[in-house]
């Protein structure tokens, strides 16, 4: 009778499977709430009541989607930070990789008035339509990109090779011309140098992108074997890039020892270390209110 008794006091081991199996999705669930906290969950309603109430079934979710995110980082309120939708992102990743379809034209956002080209490709479709530095593209294919618009200009005059557009420009007299340009395939070289006839030599860095820490360190070699006694790294306008194309440059230039930290927000942090080998040279850097990023930080470490 007590054996029985004992028995039937016994949790079925299927309850025991279905309690656990409770208690996890319950754990999941509330630390899942806790990390969105009430905004994110907000976002979460939002976007269920768009799929099940809005009226047309047939309505772009894609771009919906691409809309609320694009409004997300907007309401963070720093200019660095962006969202790129999937064709966007294909398009910066290929014009990163130094090898682009373009008209091979450096630009800023500083004149009101459009963009502002601050360096121009030698012998690319811009040059030889006769785009000069110090121009202000002010029209693309007679559509006005001043003011806000100019942020989109780089989109308007990106497009498909052997195509052409046409950049109205605003020439530094004040004139204003148009220059008919046929979209090719650039391959450049983001560093260039030549040295001076003080026997010091220039290396212009134009970039951070793939291929950059190769490209520079091929023009210093090639200056020291020239002779030069000391170098000049010239980072003006230079937008930065990627940092693993940075730590490779701060290795090659600087003695050994720790050149760069990086620490995420949410993952452990990193340490760059340079080896001993190094560019035994003075060095100066130049720089203005156009160089970010990568490039600022290069000119920080060679302080």
């Amino acid at each position: 009778m007590e054996q029985t008794q004992g028995k039937k006091g016994l949790v079925p081991g299927w309850l025991k499977v279905v309690l656990a199996v409770v208690l996890t999705l319950a754990v999941t669930v509330g630390g899942f709430c806790l990390l969105m906290g009430r905004e994110g969950l907000s976002i979460i309603q939002g976007w269920m009541l768009v799929r099940t109430q809005f009226v047309d079934p047939q309505v772009d979710l894609g771009q919906v989607a691409d809309q609320a995110l694009n409004g997300m980082v907007e309401g963070l309120g720093d200019r660095w930070s962006y969202y790129l939708d999937a064709q966007r992102y294909d398009q910066v990743m290929n014009d990163r990789s130094n090898h682009y379809v373009g008209v091979g034209i450096t630009v800023t956002y500083e004149r009101e008035e459009g963009l502002l080209v601050v360096e121009v490709a030698q012998d690319g479709p811009a040059h030889q339509a006769g785009v000069r530095p110090g121009d202000v593209v002010v029209a693309v294919d007679g559509v006005s990109i001043a003011g806000e618009a100019r942020y989109d200009g780089a989109d308007r005059i990106a497009g498909e090779e052997g195509t052409q557009v046409t950049l109205t420009l605003l020439g530094e007299d004040g004139t204003q011309r148009d220059a008919v340009c046929t979209r090719a395939t650039l391959v450049t070289q983001p560093a260039q140098g030549k040295l001076l006839e003080d026997g010091v030599g220039y290396v212009l860095l134009s970039n951070f992108y793939a291929g950059a820490a190769d490209s520079f360190r091929e023009q210093v070699d090639a200056l020291v074997e020239q002779g030069a006694t000391g170098l000049i790294i010239d980072l003006r306008n230079d937008p930065g890039g990627y940092v693993s194309e940075l730590t490779a440059i701060l290795d090659y230039l600087l003695p050994e020892g720790v050149v760069f930290r990086h620490n995420p927000r949410w993952e452990r942090g990193e340490e760059y270390r340079s080896d001993a080998q190094c560019i035994q040279l003075p060095m100066v850097t130049l720089v203005n209110e156009n160089t970010y990023s990568a490039a600022e930080l290069l000119a920080a470490e060679l302080r």
